[in-house]
């Protein structure tokens, strides 16, 4: 967010490298691999730092991150990185989410969602499972944002059995709309270019995918989807500066693994053939380096601005589904994917 007290304005710490002014940088080419410490790391940071305040201001929810959701004393734990590089991280995640649709699609044939869910998160536990740390307050945080993770997930589930999936992904979009509107309702104002940014991703999200067809209810369950994610992105913001971005993702995953595991032993699906190699890049590339990516861009990245950002994995899967399988948009999802693509880049380039 708005950096240390030592650092330079209007950045913030990422995972694995010291605050401004003490070595130690992330190696190019290394994805999460920290090259040196700060000293709060190696004593096993816990919480926010010591003499440092937890509170959340008020004030403009868009503004430079940074001030969105950290007080002038807290600063992220990690490496320096601007704004605009966390909101390239961000768009990044949403590249491989954007992969995601035709793997699932083509997973669920034999396998169960339930089951793809557990696989997924376990594998991404696995990965991370290096930067497990002992700090009760990182995993209480993130035994929480693993709730409303979780929660998004099952929804989806629930809600794709009654309604068609571009559907989905227009109500799910929604969220860009719900996460602005909780930062009211938790005093923080919306400055007027992240609406116009927002409504310009809804609409475009409508243009490219929502099929005009009746209400039915599985549009419920996907509105929760909408809910449930918007909660998560809010409490990101929240949270991600407090911890080192490796160690949370970890605590998130491997709370959405029991779940996960709950979920399928009050299910008990029958399973088919494993499908290993979807199960394995779902976990190492769109659950556990997409989690690292979110935990470090929402260090800098107002919540508003991210979900934003966020709406264009639906931009991204077209653009899979048109090289892979030769799918083509016609005139209309064109420009609702250009509409949604410009509103993330203003968001972005706003911070």
């Amino acid at each position: 967010m708005n950096g240390s007290s030592q650092g330079n304005p209007g950045r913030a710490p990422v995972d694995g490298a010291a605050p401004s002014g003490q070595s130690g940088a992330v190696p190019s080419g290394h994805v999460g691999a920290p090259s040196a410490q700060s000293e709060a790391d190696r004593a096993g940071h816990s919480g926010a730092p010591s003499g440092q305040s937890d509170a959340v201001p008020s004030g403009h929810w868009g503004a430079d991150p940074g001030t969105a959701a950290m007080s002038p004393g807290m600063a992220p734990v990690g490496a320096v990185i601007s704004p605009r590089t966390g909101a390239a991280m961000l768009a990044l995640a949403t590249f491989f989410w954007g992969t995601t649709f035709m793997v699932v699609q083509k997973a669920v044939a034999t396998f169960p969602p339930s089951a793809i869910t557990l696989g997924r998160f376990a594998v991404g536990s696995l990965a991370l499972a290096p930067f497990f740390r002992r700090d009760w307050r990182l995993w209480r945080d993130g035994a929480e944002l693993s709730l409303w993770l979780f929660a998004g997930y099952a929804t989806q589930a629930i809600g794709l059995q009654y309604t068609t999936t571009s559907r989905s992904a227009f109500i799910t979009a929604l969220n860009v709309i719900f996460v602005p509107l909780m930062g009211l309702l938790i005093g923080r104002g919306v400055k007027p270019i992240v609406w116009w940014c927002a409504v310009g991703a809804v609409v475009g999200t409508a243009l490219l995918s929502y099929d005009g067809g009746a209400p039915n209810g599985g549009d419920l369950w996907t509105l929760g989807t909408a809910i449930t994610y918007g909660a998560y992105i809010v409490r990101m913001e929240r949270l991600a500066p407090k911890y080192p971005a490796l160690a949370f993702s970890l605590a998130q995953l491997v709370g959405v693994t029991v779940l996960s595991a709950i979920w399928v032993g009050w299910e008990r699906p029958a399973v088919g053939g494993v499908p290993w190699y979807s199960i394995i890049y779902l976990g190492l590339m769109a659950t556990a380096l997409t989690t690292w990516l979110g935990a470090v861009g929402q260090k800098v990245v107002s919540g508003a601005r991210v979900a934003v950002i966020y709406t264009t994995e639906p931009v991204w899967a077209m653009v899979f589904a048109f090289v892979i399988l030769g799918e083509m948009l016609g005139a209309r999802g064109l420009a609702g994917a250009g509409l949604i693509v410009v509103s993330a880049i203003v968001a972005g380039r706003s911070s």
